[in-house]
């Protein structure tokens, strides 16, 4: 709330510079000197043929002053206000006289705000010359004014109180079957007449008529009332123990029992709007097993409305971290998610419980993206945590963070180690978007991913054209054996004849049939074993192990996106590079994609490089959503916003 604008100003801006006509604005000759420029702050007591005399030497430049300034100046230039900014355009004025150069800027007083039970200031000194501004909502004046007109607007508020103690004293009888005579419009009305008062004469008023009655009145209320501000001013002003009270009849058991939807927002809505500190309050008065039961009533994911998601956080937020049934309640109805332990334990994976850093960690993250990613997605409908499991049973401690989607089950699941959830990620070259980001954010971000693209088929549409990296799922051993033959140099892509092409001992059956088993030792053995090699001087294992194509099935069978970096990922075959992604799964993707990758991890699968594509579009760290993605992928991140943001 600036003072420097004190005056509605024309269709100018603050860019306005005079007019290019103006009789004094001309090229400096040898007789004349460049004055002016910047912009000048109008002090208490300043004329305008005063600012043209210290800037200019002469008072006679303020009609120059005036052009430049229009809709910030009046009356012909008679009239400027305190705090105005005047442009000082740039002119050439005599040699001799001539004032120095000057920015010269008389800093104007800023205003103070002030919140009171009576309204919000915005106040000047008493100094300030001029009209004041106009401020939405706020009440703008002097310093001397503002403490009568608080007083006055006090005085004002306790006239008001007795109206309304007096009026609201006539509406609801006294006595102990006062309920049944008290109704709905008198109630409304009543709620009303105090909703509209001061906090201090609102409490006053709750005091003097007696927070029994003020109860009464409150369940006599229509259910339209409920949803009001008035009733929510009211209820805030009865305070904490009040205010328990209420919500205690509002959990009871037997009054849900009886009872909708409606009196379950008007719940959400009061706890939303109660300040922090009474409702911290009521959090340690309701205890964990009144918060589980409201937690149990909630909706959950997309079907929460705006006060019942902020009730979650602030619940979620009060928890103690040893709490992990009421945290793990708070997760699964914010996200709409089931949060367990693996279960269907396959291999060296065991599921373990949760713990609260990793879901007060995660609740960061899935704030951070689109609501139909996670709590509107029905492929992610279960999160999931596991461990490694060592040869002896034992359990292996996670370095950081590393997870995987399970597609059957919309499961995402979670491996990491809560020790080392600030761990930066790795799994990326130095100059790739996705290196040292945290690790354990983009896993989640990752695993999020995956669970979009199964909803979307996102890798599917997209990873096979040129721009997605040219994928190819599900290769066969004849396609990795016929290109790699094809393109690869060496010894063995040389011979000919049966050495190359029987059916049975020949380097082509030997190199497919090692690639569906998936080992470079068996290519190895079966060309010894075979005698294929007998034309040539040498150790048959040495040629072997020394010739391009078996160090292409190497690579290939050892996770090839980590381990050879160095190569490209693997051996370059005509553009493409063909690798293992998974047990019995070979792709290929286009070498020349990695040039626009995000990390490394990204070329294990065509899931992989769209899950990857979405962490980093979704980095926290950068500023705004997709900077990333378009510094290193800018056809890929125009792509993403359109078919996959909002989705």
């Amino acid at each position: 709330m600036s003072s420097k604008s004190h005056r509605p100003s024309s269709d100018y801006g603050d860019e306005q510079s005079s007019s290019p006509d103006l009789t004094h604005q001309e090229a400096a000759t040898p007789e004349t000197v460049q004055r002016g420029g910047g912009i000048h702050l109008v002090a208490r007591g300043e004329t305008l043929g005063a600012i043209a005399r210290s800037t200019y030497g002469s008072s006679a430049f303020w009609e120059e002053i005036a052009q430049a300034n229009e809709g910030r100046v009046g009356l012909g230039g008679d009239l400027i206000y305190v705090g105005s900014e005047l442009d000082l355009p740039m002119l050439a004025v005599p040699t001799v006289g001539a004032p120095p150069a000057t920015t010269d800027s008389h800093v104007a007083e800023e205003p103070r705000f002030e919140s009171t039970p009576y309204g919000m200031f915005l106040i000047y000194d008493d100094s300030f010359v001029g009209p004041l501004p106009l401020e939405d909502s706020l009440t703008v004046l002097r310093e001397s004014e503002f403490a009568p007109e608080v007083e006055n607007r006090r005085l004002a508020a306790e006239a008001n109180m007795e109206s309304a103690i007096e009026s609201i004293n006539d509406l609801l009888p006294e006595g102990g079957l006062m309920a049944n005579f008290v109704s709905e419009g008198n109630a409304v009305i009543a709620l009303e007449l105090l909703g509209a008062l001061p906090l201090p004469q609102r409490s006053a008023a709750i005091s003097a008529i007696g927070t029994e009655r003020v109860f009464v009145l409150l369940d006599k209320l229509p259910t339209s009332a409920t949803e009001t501000s008035a009733f929510t001013e009211v209820v805030i002003a009865l305070g904490p123990e009040a205010v328990q009270r209420q919500i205690n009849d509002l959990f009871s058991p037997s009054y849900f029992a009886i009872t909708d939807d409606s009196e379950l927002i008007v719940v959400s809505s009061i706890l939303s709007w109660l300040p922090q500190s009474t409702l911290q309050t009521v959090f340690e008065n309701c205890g964990k097993e009144g918060l589980l039961r409201l937690i149990g009533l909630l909706p959950e994911g997309s079907q929460l409305n705006e006060d019942q998601r902020y009730l979650l956080s602030r619940i979620f937020t009060w928890a103690s971290d040893s709490d992990m049934d009421l945290l793990e309640a708070c997760f699964e109805k914010r996200w709409g998610l089931e949060v367990q332990a693996l279960q269907n334990e396959t291999g060296k994976k065991r599921g373990i419980d949760w713990e609260a850093g990793g879901l007060r960690r995660s609740w960061v993250v899935f704030e951070s993206l689109p609501a139909s990613d996670v709590e509107g997605n029905p492929e992610f409908a279960v999160y999931a945590r596991y461990a490694t499991v060592q040869d002896d049973g034992s359990i292996q401690s996670s370095g950081g963070a590393g997870g995987f989607y399970r597609r059957s089950e919309d499961l995402s699941a979670m491996n990491y180690n809560e020790n080392n959830l600030e761990r930066i990620n790795r799994s990326a070259e130095q100059d790739d978007p996705l290196y040292g980001v945290n690790r354990f954010d983009k896993v989640v971000r990752h695993e999020v991913g995956h669970a979009v693209d199964n909803r979307l088929n996102a890798s599917d549409s997209y990873c096979p054209t040129p721009q997605g990296g040219g994928w190819s799922n599900n290769v066969s051993a004849s396609t990795v054996a016929d290109a790699w033959l094809s393109s690869l140099g060496g010894v063995l892509t040389s011979l000919e004849g049966d050495a190359r092409s029987h059916p049975i001992t020949g380097i082509e059956q030997a190199l497919k049939t090692a690639i569906e088993s998936e080992s470079a030792r068996e290519f190895r053995d079966l060309l010894v074993l075979n005698d294929t090699l007998s034309e040539l001087e040498g150790d048959p294992q040495a040629i072997v192990e020394s010739d391009p194509l078996y160090k292409a099935l190497q690579m290939a069978l050892n996770n090839p996106w980590y381990r050879h970096i160095g190569e490209d990922g693997g051996a370059n075959a005509g553009g493409k590079v063909y690798q293992r992604s998974d047990d019995g799964w070979w792709t290929s993707y286009d070498v020349a994609a990695r040039e626009r990758k995000v990390s490394t991890y990204q070329f294990r699968a065509p899931g992989e490089w769209f899950a990857e594509v979405y962490a980093t579009f979704y980095e926290p760290t950068q500023d705004a959503p997709g900077d990333l993605l378009q510094s290193r992928d800018p056809a890929t991140c125009a792509w993403f916003r359109q078919t996959i943001v909002g989705a």
